[in-house]
């Protein structure tokens, strides 16, 4: 409640302040109403069929794209859910439920193939991601409840587009809309799992005393036992947005989101063996009963906070020149303990011993025991430690802190024939991450207090030697950062009435530096930084053959820039992998009726300078291995009866191939599909509205995919049906949403790398057929 009302007074405080700056601003006109024609911008689209469609692509749009708007949000996504739940309904998007519940744990997309982090993300124009990498956490900075709209670009855009990993698209994530009346809506939901939710938002419209300003507040809490065993979750999040008029030509829009997660979950672990899954059903996760055990679940909880902020001023000048300007900042912190692994041999309910069996080449207990973490310094063979039994739980303190500042400044000439847009991103960010072994019963530094014979870390040697400095509890410690900076400028050429041409340029300079104690790990590295520099080339075509068929075109060059975990090799010569590029190629068509909604592309990807994990002199490092090659056919239509039904389907072929991998070191890779992509997509279902009913059916199908090179680790085709009802009247709504409906649940993601399953691989299921009740009342 502190944080609410603090946000709230923060929202006076905004006014109060807009107030008297508006008292100012005698001669300022009143702020075009705008809402309706941005949404045709933005769309591109006309007619019921537009409407009502889930996603949608542009009749301006130069690349492979589709637009999921709020009102589709609102009518088919869990209202517990995040932006997965969202983006999994395009095209070439695989990714499901997060194994604890929609939207009520961790969860991926990946994008005709890329994985996260191998596409851009962004929030209001501003790229985000974690600064070890950027990849993201779905539940940590925006629920689907205060997301307005998701636009999914597959391919790497104009060289306006922004982010690190301008490589394989970009998903960006718009606010919500404000309105121009006043309007307060809350609304409450309990779910399967005892999940409990309630979302208010307020709209305040025009406020004629602030020069027409709009401000808006949501407040949005969820709590749940959530689908798997001992997997607790509880999340706020407020948001405050305000557009401020401050001439006829000038906007101020100021932008806050504050969001913190507690949930429990093993950190290190990705699933279940399939023993245990036998054994204890596919919910098993933890286990709420049993202190003094591993699998306890309070032994592994996770707290996680953020904010995300920005001011964006823009406004026209004279001769037909804009401007804008949008400094940010974000900060993500996760604090964690965990056990050390999943204690994948652990029988539930038996005798807890570690066991004897210690091997010094693998520098862990052997199968006979439960242990299988690389860092813990355990006793060599034929020593015993206190009995085999630990004086606690063997875990470890986690922490993962960065702040990140940015600007993004733009600035169009608008010409007869056309528009210059030219601009420059710049962002700095600075991380702090540790790893400490701890027992997890005492909160002490190393699980054995008394004297410990352990080997020697570096050369695992010396075993049996009484091992005093350095202090072995601290497994790394770790600083680190980037600064980089991205100018870009294209052209968009009218050459016609109908035909436009785009060309593009735009400069990527990345340089990243880590500074770090890496104690125990296997992988001790010296402070080391890099940079990355690449010019990246663009040219997008649109041909608008009538008012409503486009036709388009793009050549792109793309880059993502390699992870920290480059640098953290001993032998410095194995620390400079180069980008992963592409060069893409891309040809599509959208056709819009009042009926009939449609787009459909077809898509060639050559990647080169694949990053993999490799072992190298003793050291597992990340480096270049090869080459693949990613094309595919996608499409999406809706067709709208008159009688209130409308039928949608969309779906995709993607095949992911590894290409240009040494024979010799890689046998059997060449030709063999890229691991975790997908081998396509297909959704389909229908909507069907009369009076104030509402009802819609969708489901979406991932296709087989590999966890290792070579076809092995297989992950078979899977796919998931939601159904939701909705009853309006005039200020109350009542919905019903039942998901996974047909209760499948399959495997969505494992460790397997080998042709068959061993006992120590792990899995995650589909969550079982679950339900969510809400009413919402409007004021």
């Amino acid at each position: 409640m502190t944080r609410k009302f603090s946000l709230v007074v923060s929202l006076l405080a905004l006014t109060a302040a807009t107030s008297a700056f508006a008292q100012t601003l005698a001669d300022a006109s009143k702020r075009p109403k705008d809402q309706e024609l941005e949404e045709i911008l933005v769309t591109g689209t006309r007619g019921v069929a537009a409407e009502l469609a889930p996603s949608k692509a542009s009749l301006a749009t130069t690349q492979p794209q589709s637009i999921v708007n709020r009102s589709f949000i609102e009518q088919a996504v869990t209202l517990t859910g995040d932006s997965t739940n969202i983006i999994s309904m395009t095209p070439s998007a695989g990714g499901s439920a997060a194994a604890n519940g929609p939207g009520l744990g961790e969860a991926k997309n990946t994008l005709r193939g890329f994985q996260d982090g191998d596409f851009n993300q962004s929030f209001d124009g501003i790229p985000y991601g974690d600064t070890n990498g950027p990849s993201h956490h779905s539940t940590s900075f925006f629920p689907a409840a205060v997301i307005g709209q998701v636009i999914v670009d597959r391919g790497p855009g104009a060289a306006g587009d922004l982010g690190q990993a301008n490589y394989g698209g970009n998903v960006q994530l718009r606010s919500l809309n404000l309105t121009d009346e006043f309007r307060a809506r809350t609304s409450f939901t309990y779910g399967s799992w005892n999940t409990k939710s309630s979302t208010t938002q307020i709209q305040s419209g025009e406020i004629k005393q602030l020069n027409n300003a709009r401000i808006a507040g949501n407040f949005f809490w969820v709590d749940t036992d959530g689908a798997l065993s001992g997997s607790y979750a509880h999340e706020t999040n407020e948001m405050i947005k305000a557009e401020i008029p401050i001439s006829e030509h000038w906007k101020a829009t100021l932008y806050a989101n504050h969001n913190e997660i507690l949930n429990y979950r093993p950190d290190v672990s990705k699933g279940i063996t399939l023993a245990q899954a036998a054994l204890y059903g596919k919910d098993f996760w933890m286990t709420t009963d049993k202190p003094g055990i591993p699998t306890y679940y309070k032994y592994s909880p996770q707290f996680k906070r953020t904010d995300f902020e920005y001011i964006r001023l823009e406004g026209k000048l004279d001769n037909g020149w804009s401007v804008e300007t949008q400094p940010y900042t974000y900060y993500y912190s996760n604090k964690t303990r965990s056990v050390y692994d999943s204690f994948v041999n652990y029988p539930y309910g038996g005798a807890y011993n570690l066991g004897s069996t210690y091997s010094t080449v693998n520098q862990k207990f052997s199968s006979t025991g439960i242990f299988s973490s690389p860092n813990l310094p355990f006793p060599a063979s034929g020593n015993t430690q206190k009995g085999d039994v630990p004086t606690g739980i063997p875990g470890y303190d986690k922490l993962n802190r960065y702040r990140v500042i940015g600007d993004i400044t733009r600035v169009n000439k608008d010409f007869s024939f056309g528009q210059i847009r030219a601009g420059l991103w710049l962002e700095k960010a600075d991380t702090d991450r540790h790893n400490y072994d701890i027992d997890l019963v005492t909160g002490n530094p190393n699980y054995d207090l008394g004297t410990r014979l352990i080997c020697d870390v570096g050369t695992k040697n010396n075993c049996g030697a009484t091992f005093t400095t350095p202090r072995t509890d601290i497994v790394f410690f770790e600083k680190s950062g980037w600064v980089q900076y991205q100018p870009f400028v294209d052209f968009e050429w009218r050459a016609t009435d109908k035909l436009t041409i785009t060309p593009g340029l735009k400069y990527m300079f990345d340089r990243i530096a880590v500074r770090g104690l890496p104690l125990k790990s296997p992988n001790g590295f010296s402070n080391t930084a890099e940079t990355y520099k690449k010019f990246l080339r663009f040219l997008n075509v649109n041909y608008k053959y009538q008012d409503n068929w486009s036709f388009y075109a793009q050549y792109a060059t793309g880059m993502r820039v390699p992870d920290i975990s480059a640098q953290y090799a001993t032998n410095v010569l194995l620390t400079h992998p180069n980008p992963q590029i592409t060069t893409n190629y891309q040809i599509g068509t959208v056709y819009n009726t009042e009926h009939l909604n449609l787009d459909f592309d077809v898509y060639f990807i050559d990647a080169k300078n694949l990053i993999q994990s490799d072992t190298i002199g003793g050291d597992t490092v990340v480096t270049n291995f090869g080459g693949g090659i990613f094309k595919g056919i996608e499409g999406e239509a809706t067709y709208a009866f008159d009688n209130g039904l409308a039928v949608f389907a969309n779906g995709s072929y993607n095949y992911a191939e590894n290409r240009r991998f040494d024979p010799v070191r890689f046998p059997g890779v060449n030709g063999s599909p890229i691991p975790k992509a997908p081998v396509g997509t297909l959704a389909g279902g229908a909507m069907y509205s009369i009076g104030g009913f509402t009802g819609t059916i969708f489901e979406k199908w991932n296709g087989r995919q590999y966890n290792s090179n070579g076809k092995l680790g297989l992950i078979k085709a899977y796919d998931e049906m939601n159904l939701t009802l909705i009853y309006k009247m005039e200020h109350v709504r009542f919905q019903v949403g039942i998901y996974n409906l047909l209760d499948h649940r399959d495997v969505t993601a494992s460790s397997q790398k080998g042709a068959a399953p061993t006992a120590s691989d792990q899995f995650v299921f589909q969550p079982s057929r679950n339900y969510q009740v809400s009413v919402r009342f409007d004021y």
